[in-house]
């Protein structure tokens, strides 16, 4: 039964007593990522090792070495790891004026409201 890039990581961080059976070639790469989102500590612990020894040592083409190297030096893990997403900033609802004052003016939504703004500042100073 050849092993996924999953049941590699899982055999590295959760360190059963399950044999290493690597069929297909995976990518280095792939792991990399992979365990550098289980936490910070991590994320050092493999770019360290990376920037490290990729140049020195040609071990990085063999990925059951690498295994057996992370195995060893990365602490085990039971928590599940979760895929590390961009935050998406939560657009505000445009005022129906400044929507149809861009259309009107034929000018950006951004410049009609930078312009309310000045205005609000100009108004407030004035009081």
């Amino acid at each position: 039964m050849s092993q996924s890039i999953f049941d590699l990581i899982n055999w590295i961080l959760k360190k059963p007593k399950t044999g290493l059976n690597l069929q297909e070639k995976s990518s280095t790469y792939l792991l990399n990522r992979w365990l550098s989102m289980v936490g910070p500590d991590h994320s050092n612990i493999v770019n360290e090792t990376l920037n490290r020894w990729y140049y020195i040592n040609s071990i990085y083409t063999d990925n059951e070495r690498v295994a057996k190297l992370y195995r060893v030096i990365i602490p085990k893990n039971t928590k599940k790891i979760d895929y590390i997403k961009k935050n998406k900033e939560k657009k505000q609802k445009n005022n129906s004026s400044v929507c149809f004052e861009h259309v009107q003016r034929e000018i950006s939504k951004r410049e009609v409201e930078q312009q309310k703004i000045i205005v609000e500042e100009l108004n407030s100073s004035h009081k």
